[in-house]
């Protein structure tokens, strides 16, 4: 769109132009008579060379939200006062009085940095007063509080700036009255009579009398963004491309806040309707998109889908940052950001039910456990917590007067005649599956193995000790049960843990 030309917005289904109504019109436009309220039609009569959008409202209630947002940064007293307006108190603010003119510049820089490249800041003594000049900013205008200054400042300000009804716009742009000062010298009480209570208002406006409350609000903690493209995304640099700008937008949202993200919700919509979503852990909560980009970063290199994708959607969890003081003599994570970047990657590579950190489970079954998310920050409390434990047991034996002595464990000490601790097993994962020869009995139990024929180790037996049954789960159909045995290798001696299930023989572990 060339710079200068005549835009209308209109508001309706981009599919049916006709019906579409005109809700907003540029400058150039409405030079050319285009008015509000008008049809797409109308427009394009009065207007050959008029430029049509459709509007976009979950563009602009993300934008509303951004600037509500921006508001909060700066004081908690805000009004929501209509789409792309917001009126903020400053009572509260620190130096606002000395330094305005500093502090407007900041608001605009700030307007400007979240992406409202047409953001104008107005502070004036009244809410009204301050959207006047907010209409006046270049970004930026400060209207006196002196009642002769402020006269003399509004009186060649158009009367457009107040918002005036179209009827009462044309009776006074047939009366001669189009800027502000003429409406300040006309008779209270004739203007009254004539066009009735909107023109006092109006006249009480440009004279600095009319004064409100603020309607006060606070923004919804919706740190989510969105984007829809009009084409397909087939590779993984235009996916990354738009997926940093949604990043940089929320982590900005998330700072102004003073939130960080302890997890982010990614979506993705297909060409063919169908919607992938997934769930990432922070472990160190951060707003710097870089960091948060490496995560959905490592795991996008892995993704395929079934069909082009057409959407992207982004929701930052925010929770509050939390300072973490590092001790100087206990180990700790150096770089938490790179290390939820490696588990993003292994994360990809393996699955998520398959990293985290091993829960044992409550039952006598082996190697019975779960996969839960791993939570660096919880085992660091509980690190610190066994070795507060240790100091406060070392400080009580030293004030009783015993002595501490160091422990020395061997695998089995026959010199000294004392009693051995046992011989370590290595166990097999996953166990490995053999086929075993027992002795003919009608019993399970005294089926004695003889000698293993499959498997790494194998051979006749010398000795068999068992078997041990373990069982559990009774009461669910996935019942399970195993006899164990201790078995001793024939020629070489080696000591082994077999054991038999309702599938077969397999080997456990080796002793030694």
């Amino acid at each position: 769109m060339v710079t200068g030309s005549a835009v209308a917005v209109l508001d309706g289904d981009a599919g049916n132009e006709k019906k579409a109504i005109i809700v907003a019109v540029s400058s150039q436009a409405e030079a050319s008579r285009v008015e509000r309220g008008m049809t797409a039609t109308q427009g394009l009569a009065r207007c050959g060379g008029l430029a049509l959008f459709y509007r976009d409202r979950d563009g602009e209630e993300e934008a509303q939200l951004a600037l509500l947002e921006q508001a909060g940064r700066w004081t908690p007293h805000f009004e929501n006062t209509a789409p792309g307006i917001c009126t903020l108190d400053l009572v509260g603010v620190p130096d606002a009085r000395k330094n305005v003119q500093e502090l407007a510049a900041q608001m605009a820089e700030s307007l400007h940095v979240e992406g409202f490249v047409d953001g104008r800041v107005g502070i004036a003594g009244t809410p009204d007063l301050a959207f006047i000049a907010a209409r006046m900013g270049d970004p930026v205008c400060v209207l006196p509080a002196e009642p002769a200054a402020l006269r003399q400042r509004l009186a060649g300000v158009p009367v457009m700036a107040l918002l005036p009804s179209p009827s009462l716009l044309e009776v006074l742009d047939l009366w001669g009255v189009r800027v502000l000062g003429d409406l300040a010298k006309l008779d209270r009480t004739a203007i009254g009579e004539r066009l009735g209570k909107e023109a006092l208002r109006l006249q009480d406006l440009c004279s600095g009398k009319g004064t409100r409350l603020l309607r006060l609000v606070t923004p919804p903690r919706n740190y989510s963004a969105q984007i829809e493209t009009d084409y397909e995304i087939q590779e993984l640099e235009p996916l990354l491309f738009l997926l940093q700008r949604l990043l940089e937008s929320v982590c900005s949202r998330l700072a102004s806040a003073y939130y960080v993200a302890g997890a982010i919700d990614l979506t993705l919509t297909c060409t063919n309707k169908t919607t992938m979503e997934r769930n990432f852990r922070v472990p160190e909560p951060s707003a710097d998109s870089e960091v948060l980009f490496q995560i959905l970063h490592a795991w996008l290199e892995t993704f395929t889908s079934e069909a082009p994708l057409c959407g992207i959607g982004i929701t930052a969890c925010p929770v509050q940052a939390h300072g973490q003081q590092r001790r100087l003599f206990e180990a700790s994570i150096r770089n938490p950001a790179r290390f939820a970047q490696t588990l993003a990657q292994l994360e990809a590579l393996f699955g998520s039910a398959n990293v985290g950190t091993p829960s044992p489970l409550p039952s006598h079954r082996p190697d019975a456990f779960v996969m839960t998310p791993f939570n660096y920050q919880t085992l660091e409390l509980e690190t610190d917590a066994a070795v507060s434990r240790v100091r406060e047991e070392a400080k009580s034996k030293k004030k009783s007067g015993s002595k501490t002595q160091p422990v020395l464990v061997e695998v089995a000490r026959t010199q000294t005649g004392e009693q051995p601790l046992g011989l370590p097993m290595r166990r097999l994962r996953p166990p490995e599956r053999i086929e075993v020869v027992t002795e003919s009995a009608a019993e399970p139990h005294d089926q004695r193995p003889k000698a293993i024929l499959t498997g790494s180790v194998r051979g006749g037996l010398k000795d068999a000790c068992g078997p041990w049954a373990v069982s559990g789960n009774w009461w669910e159909p996935a019942c399970w049960t195993r006899l164990e045995w201790d078995v001793c290798h024939e020629s070489s001696g080696t000591l082994c843990r077999i054991y038999r299930d309702r599938s077969g023989w397999f080997l456990e572990g080796i002793y030694g």
